[in-house]
């Protein structure tokens, strides 16, 4: 918490402990008056009420009800959010990377045998996003993303990749490259 935000909660504790003083005071000089001008009615009882919505509502703003509704809930969902964010940006420009990268892998004459592009498309088949994905899931997800990009990179900048003939049409794309994110 920054100093501007750490004043601003300060603000609102002062104003609901001052919102909370005025309830209390005012009520009890209502109560007593009500006692000493008309003991048979009570009629104390509607002001108390009627405030006490308002003041419960402050309550429920400044501390939130069973964890929800407060500010530190507000705070909470805003990083929460705004970190799913982040983590879908970054699986896109991991998806975009990749892309690029299968590009230049299947750019080249592999010889007979190698396992370079089948490992790619195995990869990539292993980081193919899955709608029923949990929060743990596209955690996963990413880091076999990150895993990858850095086997992708290491094959791309090996002496023996630029050794290889260049293909001279239009490489196909890789099975399961199409690592589309919602």
């Amino acid at each position: 918490m920054n100093e501007a935000q750490a004043r601003k909660r300060v603000k609102e504790l002062r104003d609901y402990y001052g919102h909370l003083t005025s309830y209390v005071g005012v009520n009890a000089a209502l109560f007593t008056m009500n006692l000493l001008v008309s003991p048979g009615e009570w009629w104390f009882i509607f002001p108390l009420l009627g405030w006490g919505i308002g003041f419960l509502s402050h309550t429920v703003q400044v501390f939130g009800i069973f964890g929800i509704g407060g500010r530190e809930w507000e705070e909470q969902k805003l990083q929460e959010l705004m970190g799913q964010s982040a983590t879908q940006d970054e699986l896109e420009r991991l998806s975009r990377r990749i892309e690029d990268l299968s590009v230049l892998v299947t750019s080249r004459r592999w010889p007979e045998g190698s396992s370079v592009v089948q490992q790619a498309e195995e990869g990539l088949r292993a980081a193919a996003p899955n709608p029923s994905d949990s929060a743990s899931g596209r955690a996963l997800r990413k880091e076999r993303l990150h895993q990858l990009v850095e086997h992708l990179e290491t094959i791309v900048t090996s002496p023996e990749f630029q050794d290889l003939e260049r293909v001279d049409e239009t490489p196909p794309p890789l099975p399961g490259r199409d690592l589309e994110f919602e």
